[in-house]
Formats: structure tokens, sequence, C-alpha cells
């Protein structure tokens, strides 16, 4: 497997994070264009960004789930980006790689021939998810760092 570029991928989230989701892809766009095994470690980070959690305790299982207004939905009512990108990251959370390479291939190689488009629509929403879920971890740090009394400043004596 390619090693991701974690700084443009990093810089790509904060681009994203700050509202410039274009230039985000921009960034991460050669990557897929690299071939699918950059593609894929590409895709593999997002998953894992979107799943990061700070003392996530090994061996945790995710399940799929999507829900409307009504209440649970079948998965398969999604567009295929997303029940992509929503089926890779589960996969990639509990571990299972096989799947994980499978659902890859899946939609890097479609029988029908539109695998360019699906991969740019699935690198999106895994964009959008990992976005999230850096937004989230901001808003986190950010409450914690409210709760907690300033810091003396540094080099200043009583």
């Amino acid at each position: 497997m390619s090693v991701p570029d974690f700084p443009a991928i990093s810089q790509a989230i904060t681009d994203a994070v700050l509202g410039n989701t274009d230039q985000a892809l921009d960034r991460l766009r050669p990557m897929v264009a690299a071939g699918p095994d950059s593609a894929y470690a590409l895709m593999c980070v997002l998953a894992d960004v979107f799943l990061y959690e700070p003392g996530h305790p090994r061996g945790r299982r995710y399940a799929l789930t999507v829900t409307s207004t009504d209440g649970p939905e079948d998965p398969e009512v999604l567009p295929p980006p997303h029940r992509f990108a929503l089926r890779f990251t589960t996969a990639r959370g509990n571990w299972d790689l096989d799947t994980a390479n499978a659902l890859f291939w899946a939609i890097a190689r479609p029988p029908h021939g539109d695998g360019a488009l699906l991969l740019d629509q699935a690198l999106q929403v895994l964009l959008e998810m990992a976005t999230a879920a850096a937004m989230t971890a901001v808003g986190e740090a950010l409450a914690r760092r409210r709760d907690q009394p300033p810091a003396p400043p540094v080099g200043e004596t009583s």
C-alpha cells in the first residue's frame, strides 16, 4: 500500500474545517489520480480520522445504521458514494480490511465504467465525514480549555 501524504491530508482537513472545501478537494484529488494504491491509502486515512476517539478501546465494534425522520432505514436508500463511505468506514473501524478492500475495488473498478466519478464522490463524502469529526474534536478541545483556569503569563514574576 502507498504511504499517505499526511501533511497534505491534514492541510486539506484544515482547509475544509475553515470552509474551503474546494481547496481541500484540490489537495486530495492528485492522491486519487496517482493510482489505486494512493487513493486507497487516502480513503483509509479519512475513514480513520472520522473514527478516531482518544482512549478508544481496542476491539470496539461499529455497526452501520441509517436513521431518517421516520426511523431506521436500510442503507440501500443512500446514494452509492454515501453507502460506500459508511460501509468502508464501518469495515475499517471493525478492522475488517478484506471488506474495506473489496468495497474500494467495487467502487474503483465498477462494471459500468464510471469509477473515476464514483471515487471522486466517495472522496467528497469521506472528506465531509473527517471534517465533521475534526470540527467536533476542536469544539471539545475548546470547551475543555474554557473550563481550565488560565495559565500564568510566561516570564512574569510578582
